[in-house]
């Protein structure tokens, strides 16, 4: 399902997350910075629209029915679908399994939207300046980074 289509837009994100409530807050916020947002609840979803348009970035919440997140991760990388992707994560055991899958960026919860959006930004901005390669595999080398006051981990490949 389609969020809304902007004619300015500074991205297309696909937004995976089956949570109504945080869905509403993640797409409004990401809508007032200018990105055009597709929405899916769940794995099925989400390959149906990522085979029909071309995405930019990938924000996973892994709690999306556990077994489906990684595998439709670690699946995308797989089949070719490189797009930038921002992880977000209960424990750090799903950032290791996020990790492994070939995620770009992680969050830990509970989530902090507008730190979520400043990721979405600085991890985009990346991208079209050269820096995470879209297109090719993820490097897993990358350090994290941290934000001690909203508990939340960065991993940006570069």
């Amino acid at each position: 399902m389609r969020a809304r289509s902007t004619p300015l837009t500074k991205g297309v994100v696909l937004l995976v997350e089956s949570d109504s409530t945080l869905q509403a807050s993640v797409v409004a916020a990401l809508q007032a910075e200018h990105y055009d947002v597709f929405l899916a609840a769940n794995r099925r979803q989400a390959v149906a629209l990522r085979a029909s348009v071309p995405i930019d970035l990938l924000v996973l919440d892994m709690d999306v029915q556990a077994q489906d997140s990684w595998e439709l991760l670690a699946d995308l990388r797989r089949k070719g679908h490189h797009a930038c992707s921002l992880v977000i994560v209960r424990s750090l055991e799903q950032l290791a399994w996020a990790s492994d899958a070939g995620a770009d960026a992680f969050l830990l919860k509970p989530l902090d939207v507008a730190r979520m959006v400043s990721g979405v930004n600085h991890l985009l901005a990346r991208t079209h300046a050269g820096v995470v390669a879209r297109g090719s595999p993820p490097r897993n080398t990358a350090p994290f980074m941290e934000a001690p006051a909203f508990g939340c981990h960065w991993r940006i490949n570069e």
